[in-house]
């Protein structure tokens, strides 16, 4: 199995100045949308990833009937490339909505991100699970 913490040998893409880019600029894609090789991809070249965040780990929890999660999970596309993805569940007993059942990870992000490109993405992905979140399970 590869190593799954490992960073990518590649040439890092020139992805422009990822200090400033605005809220815009992020298309936020449902996982759903997303093939299995893209997410995998994130997932495999991240420092963030390990194998409860691959494809087929949301495709084994979600196929749990007894846990009844709904996924939430979405990737963080940027000039056409996927520069993040979130695995998240809701579970509508619990009204919990967390990450990857019970192997929690969290946001997946770009091996090739420079620190401010990272802070930058991050904010974007936690801002979406917070709104997910409050959607999802609503105060009164």
């Amino acid at each position: 199995m590869e190593n799954l913490g490992s960073v990518s040998k590649e040439k890092p893409q020139d992805f422009g100045d990822l200090g400033s880019f605005g809220p815009t600029s992020i298309e936020i894609i449902p996982r759903r949308k997303i093939s299995k090789g893209d997410w995998d991809r994130v997932v495999k070249e991240s420092p963030d990833g390990w194998v409860f965040g691959l494809f087929e780990w949301q495709e084994l929890i979600l196929g749990v009937r007894e846990w009844n999660l709904t996924d939430e999970s979405f990737g963080l596309l940027l000039k056409g490339e996927y520069v993040g993805v979130v695995p998240l569940q809701f579970n509508p007993e619990s009204r919990i909505t967390g990450s990857s059942g019970w192997g929690g990870t969290g946001p997946i992000l770009c091996g090739k991100l420079s620190q401010e490109g990272r802070a930058n993405i991050m904010r974007q992905a936690l801002s979406q699970c917070l709104k997910i979140a409050k959607k999802m399970a609503p105060r009164n």
